[in-house]
């Protein structure tokens, strides 16, 4: 009888000990926290697109484009190919490319990119909402 309670408060420690420490972020992430320089770049990048504007979506790619540029020069390995995707997806549209928007691998790149800024730089932890 004693055993056992000694084996059920072990196990309820650990069983408490890795709940803590998910909480409390003890927990390894799985993935490494992207560089300063490319959530900065990823939240001047949030800010500018929600910002209200009359531009075309042509005129809106050329003003976005130098943010974009900036998040795949500081873009994480795992999110580089995504980024640089991105990129080149807004330098077509600026010229005037309207494929580019019903494009899946364009919408594939965009959706990574932005899950790997929210999720590793914590962009829209600090907003009601999300993505």
């Amino acid at each position: 009888m004693a055993v056992r309670s000694r084996l059920v408060a072990a196990v309820t420690t650990a069983v408490a000990a890795v709940a803590l420490g998910a909480c409390s972020g003890g927990m390894p992430r799985s993935q490494p926290t992207p560089m300063k320089a490319f959530c900065d770049a990823a939240m001047k990048y949030d800010t500018a697109i929600q910002k209200p504007t009359k531009k075309s979506q042509v005129e809106q790619a050329r003003a976005q484009l130098p943010l974009v540029e900036r998040m795949a020069d500081t873009a994480p390995a795992d999110v580089k190919q995504a980024a640089e995707t991105v990129v080149e997806m807004y330098r077509r549209r600026a010229a005037g490319d309207r494929s580019v928007l019903d494009s899946p691998v364009a919408k594939k790149a965009v959706d990574d990119l932005n899950r790997r800024a929210g999720n590793g730089c914590g962009i829209y932890q600090d907003q009601n909402g999300g993505i």
